[in-house]
């Protein structure tokens, strides 16, 4: 049997030998579809016209109403704080100030948890993955030490340059009655409070708020200020000047996550800071007394 290719009909014409009779098969289509063994195979344009569109992606780290909701927490407890500051005196104990910071705070990054996952995330996600090898973990340390000495410096600088340590001096002595840790327990629960502290707040602000409202804006920089905004209004319980500081290194950290695409270094940063914090208000508390 003799075949002749017609390519420009897409059809095949068959000869018998004798010349009595030939036979024509028409080729299908050239849209392809996947056969029953796992090859393509054509397929007719009515069922390639019924493929459904991919749907976009929506934007965001967490849905709309989350971050609203979480936003207006952070605010309330922000003035919630600040009233009650303005109102207490000095008091004989913080335990229970510093137990109920520490239940809040993990009940604000289990609420972050839970949102994340609703648009297929998880908080490892936020905080930028795992140390793979003991040079990240180094790295990360150094890092964080090293902005931390230049977070001293700087604010060392600016008491300096404007005068301001009577003003510090007054309000940091208020401050340290309500808040600082006056025994060992206590300063030991202030230990856990600062390492709370160091990791859930830097979720909060770094990982989640920072990124959400970076993928909703495309701009770094508003992410970057709304972050700091709401980290130095949860902080405005302790007085308008010294709120000053916590915003400057809000603005730290921010920036620090930004560059290094990860929370660890600025986690490990925060910790230190508020560590040292209450371990130099516990002894100056004693003095003071």
């Amino acid at each position: 049997m003799v075949r002749d290719w017609c390519i420009c009909t897409g059809t095949t014409t068959a000869v018998s030998p004798t010349g009595h009779y030939k036979m024509v098969r028409r080729a299908a289509p050239i849209h392809a579809r996947e056969n029953q063994r796992g090859l393509m195979e054509p397929t007719t344009m009515a069922e390639a016209s019924v493929i459904p569109a991919i749907p976009p992606q929506p934007r965001g780290i967490a849905p709309v109403w989350h971050t609203v909701i979480l936003l207006l927490l952070l605010l309330s407890l922000a003035l919630s704080g600040t009233v009650r500051s303005q109102k207490e005196t000095a008091v004989a104990g913080h335990s229970a100030i510093y137990i109920v910071t520490i239940v809040y705070q993990w009940i604000l990054v289990g609420f972050i948890a839970f949102g994340v996952r609703l648009r297929g995330r998880t908080l490892r996600d936020l905080i930028g993955g795992r140390w793979n090898s003991v040079e990240a973990v180094l790295t990360d340390f150094a890092i964080g030490l090293g902005v931390w000495f230049i977070i001293i410096c700087t604010a060392a600088a600016v008491v300096l340059s404007f005068k301001l340590q009577n003003s510090l001096s007054q309000s940091g002595q208020h401050l340290m009655k309500k808040i600082a840790p006056q025994t060992n327990h206590e300063l030991a629960l202030f230990m856990v409070l600062a390492i709370t502290a160091g990791f859930c707040e830097e979720v909060i602000f770094r990982g989640y708020i920072q990124q959400q409202f970076k993928a909703w804006t495309n701009s770094r920089v508003i992410a970057v200020l709304v972050s700091t905004t709401f980290f130095g209004l949860g902080h405005l319980y302790q007085g308008p000047l010294l709120a000053l500081g916590p915003t400057f290194l809000g603005l730290i950290f921010a920036v620090l996550a930004e560059w290094r695409k990860s929370l660890r270094p600025g986690m490990i940063t925060h910790t230190w800071q508020d560590c040292l914090s209450g371990v130099a208000q516990h002894f100056a508390s004693k003095l003071v007394h």
